[in-house]
């Protein structure tokens, strides 16, 4: 995960408008994510069943 927000921070230092709004969605749900709590359990759940039914975009 950290890897893919370096990534999408270069692209966004680059000029990528779509990487930029990219990343900084990732840091939000990253820290969500990391911050524990129900809401950090929901988007773990949103995102795992995201990534298992192959509707996410790369």
């Amino acid at each position: 995960m950290v890897d893919l927000l370096v990534q999408l921070r270069e692209q966004a230092a680059a000029g990528d408008a779509t990487a930029f709004w990219a990343w900084k969605n990732a840091v939000v749900a990253y820290r969500a994510m990391i911050g524990g709590g129900s809401d950090s359990r929901n988007l773990r759940n949103r995102c795992s069943s995201t990534m298992d039914s192959g509707t996410f975009l790369v």
